[in-house]
């Protein structure tokens, strides 16, 4: 009986550990110290990077920059933005969508700036989650030269 169970909780840390050391999702919290850049660990408390199953908050006077470039799988779960919080996409010649798979709350600011990047792209996907029956996603989608952001519906397969 006891080495079935030192088994079974051998077999829970390895999950966790495979799993970056969190075994559930959580709240990821900028790390209030003005910011930085989205893939790098130092912009997030506790050096933990928001994943697929996490709500990011951007925190009051943090500039994060969202540098994300997987267009296959969503960035985090939930997106929140903090009073004077900014989230801003990467203004170069780069594709960057940033997907979230439920609610967007700011009481910051969202930036698209595409005149810096003329041949550059930013995408916020508002996808829903695969639990949920939703028949459309919309997309925000800024592009370079100057161009006004286009909000757009697309219809989920098979939703």
């Amino acid at each position: 009986m006891r080495a079935r169970f030192g088994m079974a909780i051998g077999v829970v840390c390895a999950a966790c550990l495979a799993l970056g050391g969190r075994a559930v999702a959580a709240d990821i919290h900028s790390n209030g110290r003005g910011g930085g850049v989205w893939s790098d660990p130092g912009t997030w408390k506790g050096s933990a990077l928001p994943g697929t199953g996490d709500v990011a908050i951007v925190a009051t006077g943090d500039g994060v920059i969202f540098d994300g470039t997987n267009t296959e799988r969503l960035t985090c779960r939930q997106l929140m933005i903090d009073p004077r919080g900014i989230l801003s996409f990467k203004a170069d010649e780069g594709q960057y969508v940033l997907s979230v798979g439920g609610p967007v709350e700011t009481y910051g600011t969202i930036r698209m700036e595409g005149s810096k990047a003329p041949e550059g792209s930013m995408e916020l996907r508002l996808m829903g989650t695969q639990e949920e029956t939703r028949a459309v996603r919309y997309v925000l989608r800024g592009r370079g030269g100057g161009q006004a952001p286009i909000i757009a519906q697309q219809a989920v397969d098979g939703k």
